[in-house]
């Protein structure tokens, strides 16, 4: 696990990768053979100060434009699928600074 903090919260992570070296996360041999999935991010810790639920949410921030991109109506598709799966995301892989969020 590795310890962090922000302006609202303190906490640590662990991140679990299929077929990666189990040493770093504390992960079990055999964990994977026991799950369908490929990774998990697990999070624990406490905000500094109040926060309302209705407000968290999850996602990823991207510093750059991604370079060498699949053509806009592909991304464009794509962006479709997941927000017909995830009705609440808000999603723009394509902007100066991609970018997506969903409610927790």
């Amino acid at each position: 696990s590795m310890s962090f903090e922000t302006e609202l919260f303190v906490g640590k992570i662990v991140c679990r990768f299929k077929g990666v070296a189990a040493s770093a996360s504390g992960t079990k041999e055999d964990w994977f053979t026991r799950k369908r999935c490929t990774f998990q991010v697990l999070v624990q810790g406490r905000f500094k100060e109040r926060v309302r639920c209705d407000e968290l949410v999850t996602g990823g921030e991207f510093h750059k434009a991604f370079v060498n991109v699949p053509p806009r109506a592909l991304v464009y598709a794509g962006q479709q699928f997941f927000k017909a799966l995830t009705p609440s995301l808000q999603i723009d892989m394509l902007a100066r600074v991609p970018y997506y969020y969903a409610p927790l």
